[in-house]
């Protein structure tokens, strides 16, 4: 007996779903019309959980394999092997209502229907990242299809198409590895075609898109991808971003019952957008073919290189710089100047505290991870890792304990009482928050990945852009507790964001048919500690001497003039956001320099970046005395000049940042030791000259006399370097 052929194909691209895709099949098995007239192809797009067992369990699908190669070549190859004229496809987080294929077919039976989407509902309105994704997308259908047969934003998750128009516009564009926007491509290219577009809003399947914090970033950032390859076309008739669209949906945000309600959902919309305008730029920067090939120009100073790894970078570091910017605009409202010394101060012991907590191991992790990268012995590196991590977490559990130990000394020394205890377990909070966001950060800067350190940046950021930004609208009166605790917390977002890039240094090298790795290298733990009490150390001299000042203020019993310092240093800490990303930038190349007479180049290339960035920051100074009165509010005047002093200290500084990369390279971390010891010598008897009398201004000059003093000695170390052997063969 022949089998008619059915009149539609179910198509559902999988990929380490098969719970959830059991769910979506059960649904389907449900359908009011006959399982005669309609197959279901499944396609796994390279999973590696249980999918092709659970597949065994529903005998009457179809069950094709291919590599992972994206859900848009999953639901070509399923229409390929399509048997029915009509292809319909829908998601394998998605479930059909009983009548949904019976709708579908209804819609067909009329010639001039070629393609229609329907409406997905939220299934999970529990999870408000849920929520946030699903108001995005009624928002976009709701202003995009406004006319049958010309709408243009359907969703692949509830799409129906006749087979015949599908392999005419050759199917899904595969250049959409992730989901997004390959959707909207195909619905651009049947309209153009002069096939009509329809939207049914009956038409309706129930999402069950389980959305955390870190999975909606990374959706929304695919969502950016594929909108850059969607606009990028030039066959559109000159189709443009709907900018006006996009400003609507950040005011549509603003809705709800309560102040709260319209934060909360304005701020994951803004958020949003965010990571879409990330996700877009970096698929810019790649399409124009700036990313390097293997073998191509990796030199710092390459077109290609600075645009493709500095930007990212530089832009991360223009968002930490404005997000720092309000964040600090409305705690110098929330507190007084008495309570922005003791919020500074606190910070401040922080940033000295964190290099003794980790040890640096990881600026010695680079410098160890980064001698094997002209080799692909990635299990040596991931042994590097792995030994870090666990020698990290060793020495941070131990300074934890002596913090905890004498918690009630420091309050009383640093602060004369001023803050609460639990401002100490805070302190540690955010140093081992802080240590974990180093590590990931400094995992990328081995591999070179520096667009996910930029990521990183961004995110650190925003989170407390947010969060401060809900306390000043809700909570105008909040706690000086209260916001460092979200300065604390929010180092481990990050964390929390590329966890994966942590978990992935222990499983890569276990992985069946490889020989098993060792777990920790005590030798190797040996090199980072001896290597990196080198560097903790500098960092903690380095951090003295850019965060002693409110600290030593207070000691004198100036509490308003510490918290005019402590806002100058932080409006002065977009120079040291920036130079640090300079910094960033030119280690892992000075980590694969093969020769010392390279360092001269290597010194020159980074002068070549460096000089032009300092010459911007400084006219920026001098502009910022006309912003410094509605950034400030009536502190601004007291502020400016103590900020012109610590920036132009900064400035002075960051010309000589170059030369620690290339002591590092030298394997001589000492000697960055004795340059920044030589300026905290300088630094304490200015300070304690200029102090009394000026307050925080004498605080500013007394850091600017001892990163000039010290400048001098800095160079000459260098130049004594080179001197040594100036004529070794590249």
């Amino acid at each position: 007996m022949i089998t008619p052929r059915p009149e539609m194909s179910v198509i559902i691209p999988t990929f380490n779903r098969h719970a959830s895709l059991r769910r979506t099949l059960a649904s389907l098995q449900r359908q009011t019309l006959s399982s005669a007239l309609f197959e279901i192809i499944v396609v796994d797009d390279g999973s590696s959980d249980d999918t092709g067992l659970m597949a065994r369990e529903f005998p009457g699908i179809i069950f094709l394999q291919q590599e992972h190669l994206g859900p848009a070549a999953a639901r070509n190859q399923g229409a390929a092997r399509a048997q029915a004229d009509l292809l319909v496809f829908i998601d394998d987080d998605c479930t059909a209502p009983p009548d949904w294929l019976e709708k579908i077919r209804h819609h067909f039976r009329n010639p001039d229907h070629f393609l229609v989407g329907g409406k997905s509902i939220n299934a999970l309105p529990q999870r408000f990242w849920s929520q946030v994704h699903q108001c995005i997308i009624d928002f976009w259908q709701r202003e995009s299809n406004t006319a049958q047969g010309s709408d243009l934003f359907l969703t692949s998750n509830n799409l129906a198409i006749r087979k015949a128009v599908f392999e005419r516009m050759e199917g899904f564009d595969q250049r959409f590895v992730a989901a997004g926007a390959e959707d909207r491509n195909l619905t651009r290219a049947v309209r153009a075609a002069g096939y009509p577009v329809d939207y049914c809003q009956d038409l309706v399947i129930h999402h069950h898109h389980d959305l955390t914090l870190r999975k909606f970033a990374r959706q929304q950032s695919h969502y950016g991808q594929g909108s850059y390859i969607l606009y990028s076309q030039t066959d559109w008739n000159g189709q443009r971003i709907p900018w006006f669209l996009l400003a609507r949906l950040v005011k549509r945000a603003w809705s709800g019952t309560s102040l709260a309600d319209k934060m909360k959902r304005f701020s994951a919309v803004l958020f949003s957008q965010v990571c879409v305008s990330w996700g877009f730029v970096t698929a810019a920067i790649e399409h124009r073919g700036i990313v390097a090939e293997a073998g191509a120009d990796r030199r710092p100073t390459a077109v290609p290189a600075l645009l493709n790894d500095l930007l990212p970078l530089f832009v991360s570091a223009g968002f930490l710089v404005f997000f720092g910017a309000l964040n600090w605009a409305m705690v110098s409202r929330m507190l007084s100047h008495e309570q922005i010394g003791l919020l500074t101060s606190l910070l401040s012991l922080h940033l000295i505290l964190w290099p003794v907590m980790n040890l640096c191991t990881s600026a010695s992790m680079v410098r160890l991870a980064g001698s094997h990268g002209n080799v692909t012995d990635t299990g040596r590196v991931h042994l590097v890792f792995r030994t870090g991590v666990v020698t990290q977490l060793f020495i941070s559990l131990l300074m934890g304990a002596l913090l905890l130990a004498f918690s009630g000394t420091l309050v009383q020394i640093l602060f004369r009482g001023r803050i609460p205890a639990i401002a100490i377990g805070l302190l540690i909070a955010g140093l081992v928050g802080m240590a974990l966001y180093e590590f990931i950060f400094f995992i990328a800067s081995v591999r070179l990945k520096f667009r996910t350190m930029a990521f990183m940046q961004i995110m650190l950021s925003a989170f407390r852009l947010i969060v401060l930004a809900a306390c000043f609208l809700l909570w105008p009166d909040a706690s000086l507790t209260m916001i460092f605790f979200i300065y604390m917390i929010s180092y481990w977002i990050p964390f929390f964001l590329r966890g994966r890039d942590f978990t992935s240094i222990f499983t890569l090298p276990f992985q069946s048919g490889k020989q098993r790795e060792p777990l920790f290298s005590l030798e190797i733990s040996k090199k980072l500690i001896r290597y990196g009490s080198w560097v903790s150390s500098a960092n903690v001299l380095a951090s003295v001497n850019q965060y002693l000042g409110a600290l030593l203020l207070l000691q004198f019993g100036q509490e308003r003039e510490a918290g005019i310092f402590g806002l100058a240093l932080m409006a002065s800490a977009f120079i040291i956001v920036l130079v640090s990303a300079i910094q960033h930038y030119f280690l892992p190349y000075a980590c694969r320099l093969q020769s010392r007479t390279q360092i001269q180049r290597f010194y020159r290339s980074s002068l070549k970046v460096t000089v032009p960035v300092v010459l911007a920051m400084g006219v920026m100074v001098l502009l910022s005395y006309f912003i410094f009165p509605a950034w400030f509010g009536e502190k601004g005047a007291l502020v400016y000049p103590v900020f012109v002093l610590l920036s132009l200290a900064h400035l002075a500084g960051a010309l000589f940042k170059p030369l620690y990369n290339i002591f590092h390279f030298l394997y001589k971390p000492f000697l960055i030791n004795v340059d920044l010891a030589a300026r905290l010598i300088l630094l304490m008897p200015l300070a304690l000259w200029l102090v009394p009398a000026w307050g925080a201004l004498g605080m500013a000059a007394a850091q600017l006399g001892a990163v000039l003093l010290a400048s001098i000695l800095t160079f000459r170390l260098y130049r004594h370097q080179v001197r040594l052997r100036p004529h070794e063969a590249d």
